[in-house]
C-alpha cells in the first residue's frame, strides 16, 4: 500500500526519543536557534572534546562569568594568555611573582637623550658612572628617601641632598671617596663641628679656613707640612687681626697686636721696636793696667812690651767679670793678657771699648779694631778682615794727646767665630789713669 509522508503534526509530544534517532542525525542544522537551554543540558555533559578549536569566543562568556576558581594555579601550556589588567587582582603580582630581569628599561618611564625625568640607572659601558639626572625628584612613598638636584650622580651641580621625612639626611661614619669630593659653587661652605666650628669654602676671589671656637691648630707627625698659594697667604686672629701675613714672590711679615713688629726684604730683615733675648748673649769685663803702653817706637816715660807692628792688646794686670765668662777667654801676650770672646750663635754684635788713649811722639797714629778668628801678630800688614771690625783710627798732632774714650763696632760672626782686640800703630801707645772696660753683645 502506498505511505504517505508525516508531518509534525501527526507525532505524539514525546514520541521521538534518543533510542528512536539515528546516530548522528540531528545535527547542528536541524537544531533551532536557541532552542537548547542550560537546563536541557546534564550537569558535565560538555567536555572539551565537545567544544571546537575557538568556539568559544569573548564575547560568549558574561562578565565575571568565569570565578578564580575555574582556573588553574599550575597550567603548563599557553592556555590562558590573553588576561587583561581587569582581571588581576589587587596585590596579586609580588616580587615572587616576577622573573629577575623581566622588568626591561622599556617599561619604566624614562627620557630620550639628556631630557628631564630621566630614570637613573648604571650605565653598562666602560663609564660606571651613573646617567644624568636633570631636575628630577625620585621619590620612595615607603620611607620617603628622596634625591633632588641637577647635574649628574658623580658631579652633582647646584643644592643636591639625601633627605628623609623631609629633613636633610645626616650620616653616621665615614664618607670616602677613591677620587676627590667636589663643591662646585662659590661660598658654599665645608662645615665642621657640632657647632660648624670650622669652615673652609671660596668666595670666588679668594679661599678661607675660618675657624670660631678655640685654637686652629696644624700639625704633621710625619714629614713637612706645605702651605702653597697662587698669590698671598694671611693669618689672621679671632678679633680678625693680623698676625702672619706671607706675601707672593716677596716679604714676610710678622705681627703683634696688629702691629706689624718683623718683615723680610730684599737685603735682609726690618724690625720696629726693642729687641731682648730670654737669656742674655754678651759679656762686660772691668780691667786695669794704668799707664801701661803697648806698641813699638815707645818714648820716653811710657812702657812698653816688645811686640810687634800688629798685635792683639794686653789689656788686664786684673779684671773683674760682670757677664759672659763662659763665653771668654784670657790668652796671655807680651806680658799683658787679652780678650778672646766666641760666639755662642751667629748673629750681629756689637763690641765696644772704653779707655783713656794717649799717644806720646809727633805724628804717630793708631787703631783699634776687633779681628775675627787670628791670634797672630804681624808686622807688614793692615787689620784683617777688611777692616769691618776698626772702631778708630788716630794721628796725633803734637805733644803727649789723648784720643777719644768710647770706641765702637759691629760685625757680624758665625757660631764659634771668636773675636779679639786688635792695635796698629807706629808709636808706642798707652791706657793712662787706672782702667779699661770692654763689652760686647749679641745685636741680633
Amino acid at each position: 500500500m502506498a505511505l504517505t509522508k508525516t508531518g509534525t503534526d501527526g507525532i505524539k509530544d514525546n514520541a521521538v526519543t534518543s533510542a528512536k534517532l539515528a546516530t548522528g542525525a540531528v545535527t547542528s542544522a536541524k537544531i533551532a536557534d536557541l532552542s537548547i537551554t542550560t537546563n536541557d543540558i546534564a550537569d558535565a555533559q560538555i567536555t572539551q572534546a565537545k567544544i571546537g578549536n575557538s568556539a568559544i569566543v569573548a564575547a560568549k562568556i558574561a562578565d565575571d562569568a568565569v570565578a578564580d576558581n575555574k582556573l588553574s594555579d599550575h597550567a603548563s601550556d599557553d592556555s590562558f594568555r590573553a588576561v587583561g589588567t581587569n582581571h588581576i587582582k589587587t596585590n596579586a603580582v609580588t616580587t615572587a611573582k616576577i622573573a629577575d630581569e623581566a622588568v626591561t628599561l622599556a617599561k619604566l618611564p624614562h627620557g630620550d637623550g639628556s631630557s628631564d625625568g630621566k630614570f637613573l640607572r648604571a650605565n653598562n659601558g666602560a663609564d660606571p658612572s651613573f646617567e644624568t639626572i636633570t631636575g628630577t625628584t625620585i621619590n620612595n612613598n615607603a620611607d620617603n628617601r628622596v634625591i633632588t638636584g641637577s647635574g649628574t650622580a658623580n658631579t652633582l651641580s647646584g643644592e643636591s641632598g639625601l633627605t628623609y621625612d623631609g629633613a636633610k639626611l645626616d650620616v653616621t661614619g665615614k664618607i670616602e671617596s677613591t677620587d676627590f669630593i667636589s663643591i662646585a659653587a662659590d661660598n658654599k661652605k665645608l662645615k665642621i663641628g657640632a657647632g660648624d666650628d670650622i669652615q673652609i669654602y671660596h668666595n670666588g676671589n679668594h679661599s678661607f679656613i675660618g675657624n670660631s671656637t678655640g685654637d686652629l691648630t696644624i700639625s704633621n707627625t710625619s714629614d713637612d707640612i706645605f702651605i702653597d698659594a697662587v698669590d698671598d697667604i694671611f693669618i689672621r686672629t679671632n678679633t680678625n687681626e693680623d698676625a702672619i701675613k706671607c706675601i707672593g714672590n716677596g716679604r714676610l711679615e710678622l705681627y703683634y697686636d696688629n702691629s706689624k713688629k718683623l718683615e723680610t726684604t730684599s737685603y735682609g730683615t726690618k724690625i720696629s721696636g726693642y729687641q731682648s733675648s730670654s737669656g742674655y748673649v754678651g759679656f762686660h769685663v772691668m780691667g786695669t793696667r794704668s799707664n801701661e803702653g803697648f806698641g813699638t817706637n815707645h818714648g820716653s816715660g811710657i812702657t812698653t812690651y816688645d811686640v810687634d807692628y800688629y798685635s792683639p792688646i794686653p789689656m788686664f794686670a786684673s779684671k773683674t767679670i760682670d757677664h759672659g765668662s763662659s763665653y771668654l777667654s784670657f790668652p796671655t801676650y807680651a806680658n799683658g793678657r787679652y780678650i778672646k770672646f766666641t760666639a755662642p750663635v751667629a748673629g750681629l754684635y756689637q763690641f765696644e771699648l772704653l779707655a783713656a788713649v794717649e799717644a806720646h811722639d809727633g805724628g804717630d797714629w793708631f787703631a783699634f779694631g776687633w779681628e775675627i778668628n787670628t791670634e797672630t801678630s804681624n808686622s807688614g800688614s793692615d787689620l784683617m778682615n777688611n777692616g769691618r771690625g776698626v772702631c778708630t783710627n788716630y794721628k796725633r798732632a803734637g805733644g803727649d794727646e789723648g784720643a777719644g774714650c768710647h770706641f765702637s763696632t759691629t760685625i757680624w760672626m758665625d757660631t764659634n767665630d771668636y773675636a779679639v782686640l786688635y792695635q796698629q800703630s807706629t808709636a808706642a801707645v798707652r791706657f793712662a789713669n787706672n782702667r779699661c772696660f770692654v763689652r760686647g753683645h749679641l745685636i741680633h
